[in-house]
């Protein structure tokens, strides 16, 4: 049941990042490709660490990091993308909304911590 309200929020808040990222320019800028991926990288290595530290084991924390952060966020993305555009081709709404589903990962961990 979490990980349906999870994935609908994550689906909520990349038509958001999308729907702003289109009506302000600075949000445009802000959530760029290279902005997102930075930011991914950041939370990477942040749960990566963190996992680490509980678990001690390299593999589950490699493991952790890819199922928890990109395994929801990069197929919600996706198809929030195809949902404001009718075909997945579109790469910079898809970093826009991909920035965004990353904002509530980072809070969700934050508040594992």
């Amino acid at each position: 049941m979490i990980f349906i309200a999870l994935a609908l929020v994550l689906f909520a808040l990349s038509c958001l990042g999308i729907l702003l990222s289109r009506k302000y320019k600075f949000i445009e800028i802000y959530t760029s490709k290279s902005h997102t991926i930075l930011f991914a990288l950041i939370l990477s290595i942040l749960v990566f660490s963190w996992r680490i530290e509980q678990n001690g084991s390299i593999a589950g924390s490699i493991g952790y990091v890819i199922g928890y952060i990109y395994a929801f966020s990069i197929p919600v993305s996706l198809s929030a993308v195809y949902l404001f555009n009718k075909s997945i081709s579109n790469s910079k709404d898809f970093f826009h909304a991909f920035f965004f589903s990353l904002i509530i990962i980072f809070i969700f961990i934050l508040d594992t911590i």
